[in-house]
């Protein structure tokens, strides 16, 4: 009797465990999704979540900005009406999945776009561009060239403030870059400020490590990288 107890209660759990994946794939779409679900409905509200200063520079037509960063982010969503759809993203993807989470408390049905505006620019898809007012260009293309000729070897670490895995890795590319003695110069490209070099550089993605040698590229990640494989990929090139 206990084992058949046993077995139905395992049962129910993975079938709980197996809708709730169900629906989290059901609300995450692609970019390419994330166009056509827009167009089925015209009446959604289209809600970016990065900063203003992200915003300015480029973000998808009729949509509303609210930072997910910001301390009166819930308030200032309360006022979307709740009988609308809400269709979510951010620059990566990682502040619309927060965000969406907290929405889906509140009572609003939320679809999020996997991967951010960048994989919405990777696909093809318009945006408006704005004037940048509230931004800065960042650094141009050839600044970037000359940056990684500047020394002979050369970490680019591409992240943001709000990048969780970019915070977790900083204390090893830090204590990696004091360990080689100058040997080793570690730059570090705030995405969120140089948008203009992300989309020329084709950046889909954060975390970004590219490691240089002689202005040459020698070794590149898009994702997390554990402290034991970087070391070992610096000590390979060094």
């Amino acid at each position: 009797m206990k084992k058949s107890a046993l077995l139905f209660l395992y049962v129910f759990i993975g079938i709980v465990c197996l809708n709730a994946q169900d629906a989290k794939v059901k609300y995450l779409l692609s970019a390419e999704q994330f166009s056509d679900k827009l167009k089925e409905n015209p009446q959604a509200t289209l809600l970016d979540v990065r900063t203003p200063d992200e915003f300015a520079k480029s973000h998808l037509k009729d949509a509303i900005n609210i930072d997910w960063r910001s301390k009166g982010f819930l308030n200032d969503a309360s006022a979307l009406p709740k009988d609308r759809q809400v269709y979510i993203y951010c620059l990566s993807g990682g502040r619309s999945h927060s965000a969406a989470d907290k929405l889906r408390t509140q009572g609003y049905t939320v679809y999020e776009m996997e991967g951010g505006i960048l994989q919405w620019q990777k696909a093809g898809l318009p945006e408006v561009k704005g004037d940048g007012k509230k931004g800065k260009d960042g650094m141009s293309l050839n600044e970037f060239d000359k940056m990684v000729s500047s020394h002979p070897y050369v970490l680019i670490d591409f992240s943001a403030p709000w990048c969780g895995p970019c915070k977790k890795m900083k204390p090893y590319i830090d204590a990696i870059e004091k360990e080689m003695n100058g040997a080793l110069k570690v730059v570090v490209i705030n995405t969120d400020e140089n948008m203009t070099l992300v989309k020329k550089m084709k950046i889909y993605s954060i975390p970004y490590l590219q490691l240089y040698r002689d202005g040459k590229l020698k070794w590149e990640n898009m994702g997390f990288t554990d402290e034991k494989y970087l070391r070992e990929v610096v000590n390979d090139f060094k």
